[in-house]
């Protein structure tokens, strides 16, 4: 049977929405990321080898993106954005709890499309190691300030405690189970 349309407008049915999804915006600590660019900084750019770099271009071509290869260039340190940019991480969540430090590592060519399979056949081979292992030693590095440094830890956590006043953090999802086939 075929449904004329519009039907469904005139149907009169009752609906419930349910809120499946919600996360904060990241709360930034400049502190933090100001001693992990120094690592980074540290650290330099990463290397590739006239394969990888003919790999991302392919990549690139196949995506209909310019074929400029990977860009492991350590960029400054960016200044807070008051609204930053599309995308979404339950990090924004725990970055409400406890001090968070970001940071970002190459992992895939310049402008791929994320959450693509583009970047997954990079991440799985020397292209996403290179950034993994590079991340992996920024983040060390950073660890290892944070541990000797007593003073900056508590910078870190003035700043966090400033940044977050009088705010309580409270999930925007709403307690129980999932909303999809409860009853």
């Amino acid at each position: 049977m075929k449904m004329a349309e519009g039907a469904a407008i005139m149907a009169n049915v009752d609906h419930k929405v349910s809120l499946v999804s919600g996360i904060y915006e990241i709360l930034v600590n400049r502190t933090g990321g100001a001693a992990m660019q120094k690592n980074l900084e540290l650290l330099g750019e990463i290397s590739y080898t006239a394969e990888e770099v003919d790999f991302a271009k392919k990549i690139q071509e196949s995506v209909n993106k310019p074929t400029v290869g990977l860009d492991s260039k350590i960029k400054p340190l960016e200044d807070t954005k008051e609204h930053p940019g599309g995308g979404s991480t339950d990090v924004g969540d725990v970055s409400w709890v406890v001090p968070t430090i970001r940071m970002g590592a190459t992992v895939a060519p310049k402008d791929t499309p994320w959450h693509s399979w583009a970047v997954v056949a990079c991440a799985g081979m020397s292209i996403g190691h290179k950034g993994m292992i590079h991340a992996s030693k920024a983040l060390g590095m950073t660890m290892i300030d944070l541990y000797k440094n007593p003073e900056l830890v508590e910078k870190v956590k003035e700043e966090f405690k400033e940044r977050k006043g009088d705010h309580t953090y409270k999930p925007m999802i709403p307690e129980g189970g999932p909303p999809i086939g409860s009853n």
